[in-house]
């Protein structure tokens, strides 16, 4: 694997220089079997980091952490965010009523918890589901201040400095009043049930195809598909030649965010056309998370090969990883615009989602490159102007 520079991209905010990853043809096969492949190894893969990174997503609910000031502080948060300096005198919560509608004490929530680790380990659904919903307390919600799930016994903690006490007391019950648990416990069913829907059909339908007016073809990635790749990072040197990448900081909603893009030449790995790729762009809106782990295996692949990716990866600082944003339902939208002609090449929709994209495919480019006529598209894919839109927001164009 040999490792370049690429030049600084002045129009893009805060661009900094990039690292281009040049992988040898036998190692982009390799990538695009870990990334795209449909195969029963591939299919394993995919669900032992689904299921692992469902079990991270609610540790917190089913184990139950008070967090101090300097626990948000490890995890790069304002220290404020918690009125607990330390937990002292902080008891454990034991007997709740679990999302399944059972009745789950901390020790069977964490027995079942390390059952479900071995399960995930190993690939295994057997019961996953129904048993997660077991040990899932039924107020856990995703709290956009901590920035994490949580129970709302843990939230109104937190919030109060306690639950307990002449001043702790009286704020820890009205922080938890009027909570509706039943939209909580259908919100963390819906979202478990989706996981498991994803996964069978993300593999069978990575991408959406259509064609508009003018008869040329595009694709697009599929929800699903979008739904299964929150469980991986990305990073500046996700990128090939050919098809480049910018990021940049920004805030959205007022939260710290990562926006990368890509352009150029995608390709479609494995020649399968059921796959995403083509001449074309992508939108990304994603957060640093400190301290997520990263994906540990690839039991798929041969552990030598397994290692070119996950090193990498190992390597990077928190700070230059960053991860899927669904939760801010930003509204994205771009365009690329022929350089030579200032027209449209193709533009998308509005769409509520953390990753937006679209690819021409080849035949139809080879198709539009004739219809505008020689001279009239540029030599490179990279050459054309991706305009961007988040949230009502037009970027400068990269």
């Amino acid at each position: 694997m040999k490792i370049s520079q690429e030049d600084t991209r002045s129009n893009v905010p805060e661009s900094r220089t990039r690292i281009r990853l040049v992988i040898p043809s036998f190692l982009l096969t390799v990538s695009a079997l870990f990334i795209f492949t449909g195969g029963m190894g591939a299919q394993n893969g995919n669900t032992i980091q689904a299921l692992q990174q469902l079990l991270q997503k609610y540790k917190g609910c089913i184990l139950e952490r008070y967090e101090t000031q300097q626990d948000m502080v490890n995890r790069g948060l304002p220290g404020n965010l918690s009125g607990l300096t330390n937990t002292n005198g902080l008891q454990a919560r034991d007997v709740v009523t679990c999302a399944a509608g059972n009745t789950c004490s901390l020790a069977m929530r964490a027995s079942m918890f390390a059952v479900l680790q071995a399960q995930a380990n190993r690939g295994d659904t057997t019961n996953f589901e129904a048993n997660l919903e077991r040990i899932i307390p039924q107020d856990c919600f995703l709290c956009a201040k901590h920035q994490e799930w949580h129970t709302k016994h843990v939230h109104c903690t937190m919030e109060c400095g306690g639950n307990n006490g002449f001043t702790q007391g009286p704020c820890f019950e009205g922080c938890k009043a009027g909570v509706d648990v039943n939209q909580l416990v259908t919100v963390v069913v819906n979202d478990i049930h989706g996981v498991f829907t994803g996964l069978a059909q993300a593999l069978s339908n990575p991408t959406i195809q259509y064609a508009d007016a003018r008869g040329y073809k595009y694709d697009e990635t599929s929800e699903p598909w979008k739904q299964m790749c929150t469980s991986f990072p990305c990073f500046n040197a996700l990128q090939w030649p050919g098809y480049a990448t910018a990021s940049f900081s920004d805030t959205i909603n007022g939260q710290p965010v990562v926006i990368q893009l890509w352009k150029g030449t995608c390709q479609k790995f494995l020649g399968m056309n059921q796959f995403p790729g083509g001449i074309g762009a992508e939108v990304g809106v994603y957060h640093r998370v400190p301290g997520r782990a990263r994906p540990a295996t690839l039991p798929f692949l041969p552990p030598g090969v397994a290692d070119v990716f996950l090193k990498p990866i190992t390597n990077i600082p928190d700070n230059d990883l960053w991860w899927a944003y669904p939760e801010l339902n930003t509204q994205v939208s771009f365009k690329l615009v022929n350089p030579i002609t200032n027209q449209v090449y193709f533009e998308t929709t509005t769409e509520k989602t953390y990753w937006l994209n679209k690819w021409m495919s080849n035949d139809s480019y080879s198709k539009y490159v004739r219809d505008q006529g020689l001279g009239k598209t540029p030599k490179s894919p990279l050459q054309y102007k991706l305009i961007f839109t988040i949230n009502g927001k037009t970027y400068s164009p990269w």
